[in-house]
């Protein structure tokens, strides 16, 4: 195992004028589609965005308490062999210059990297692009990231409401036969606070796997 690499991809949401962040992660969820952004994507290439940073590193780096973060706690994992066959890449910090070196098409890809007296470094995102429209997906494809149990229970609640809801809806226009439709809750979920609380009860590791 590996503590500095993960074999997955999370996507952060944000809060938008009218919605907060877990009302935004309940959307996605409903559409079962990630929409993209061409913002800070050089070149107008839509894409969307990911990191490869470990779950158990967030607090200390892409989600944490104290210091700046543009990133709620509620997001959406993939699995990194997933996103790379549908195109996905990591992207590629270096220098302004640099970029007209790279080819139109991996333009996208390109994220500044500048040291000295106006250092610009976000080498910390270890982030992921997918070039495309939208990225859609099933609860197969995704786990649910939520930042503690609290946030767990209510999601929980949240769904299986909706579930019921649906199913009471069907029930009322087509009879008893739409009640046997599945209410339970289909997400994977995982809470940042769990991970957090096992990483400090391990330790950091004492040396390197390469298994």
């Amino acid at each position: 195992m590996r503590y500095d690499i993960s074999t997955s991809l999370v996507h952060f949401t944000k809060a938008s004028e009218t919605e907060s962040a877990y009302d935004v992660l309940r959307r996605i969820l409903r559409e079962r589609r990630l929409l993209s952004s061409s913002r800070f994507v050089r070149g107008g290439q839509s894409c969307v965005c990911f990191s490869e940073a470990p779950l158990e590193a967030l607090e200390h780096g892409l989600i944490n308490r104290t210091g700046f973060t543009r990133y709620s706690s509620y997001g959406l994992q993939f699995d990194r062999e997933w996103i790379f066959g549908l195109g996905g890449r990591p992207v590629i910090y270096e220098s302004e210059q640099e970029f007209e070196a790279l080819p139109q098409a991996h333009q996208w890809r390109h994220v500044r990297l500048e040291f000295g007296d106006t250092p610009v470094d976000f080498t910390w995102e270890r982030e992921w692009r997918l070039p495309c429209r939208e990225l859609l997906f099933s609860e197969r494809e995704v786990t649910v990231v939520l930042p503690d149990d609290a946030a767990r229970d209510r999601f929980i609640q949240d769904v299986e409401r909706e579930l019921f809801d649906e199913a009471w809806a069907w029930t009322v226009a087509l009879g008893d036969i739409a009640w046997q439709l599945d209410q339970s809750n289909p997400w994977r979920m995982v809470s940042l606070r769990c991970i957090e609380q096992r990483a400090d009860a391990n330790g950091p590791p004492t040396g390197l796997s390469h298994s």
